[in-house]
């Protein structure tokens, strides 16, 4: 009975034991919270990133999206090289981010800006009854105070 009560005790004891997780956050929530509070704390918040950064490569778990982020905060003051070597571990590390990484670190190529103009033809508005009509018309009518004419020519 001893026995019995003695392992059961062992097996509800390991089950408290907290695990480290896949990945080394730190004080993220806190620095990010911070930092959504108090945007003009860039360099605080670009300091707990770095911290968070060099504590988890120690240990090889530094979370997905935290390169690119850090990244992006280096770009806001400045250190664009430094961000691109950053935006360059991030792709290394999670090759899901290879895209975006690519796009943050060469910038659009030509197939990218063709996907944005096609998505921008005719920088189309709604109206309020919900036909589409062309801007520089939609404004043409406005100013001459024949909005009406003017958007469902546009909507032909």
């Amino acid at each position: 009975m001893r026995l019995l009560l003695a392992f059961v005790s062992i097996v509800l004891l390991s089950g408290c034991t907290t695990s480290q997780g896949l990945y080394h956050w730190g004080n993220y929530e806190q620095a990010a919270y911070a930092y959504a509070k108090n945007p003009g704390e860039v360099d605080e918040y670009i300091e707990s990133l770095d911290k968070i950064i060099v504590s988890g490569e120690e240990k090889n778990r530094v979370p997905p999206g935290l390169y690119a982020e850090y990244a992006y905060a280096l770009m806001i003051v400045g250190r664009t090289d430094d961000a691109m070597l950053s935006f360059g571990k991030e792709r290394d590390k999670w090759p899901e981010s290879r895209r975006l990484m690519d796009l943050m670190i060469d910038g659009p190529t030509e197939r990218d800006q063709e996907t944005v103009d096609r998505a921008n033809i005719n920088d189309t508005v709604t109206d309020k009854g919900g036909a589409v009509a062309d801007t520089e018309l939609v404004e043409e009518a406005e100013a001459s105070g024949t909005q009406e004419s003017s958007i469902e020519e546009g909507s032909e």
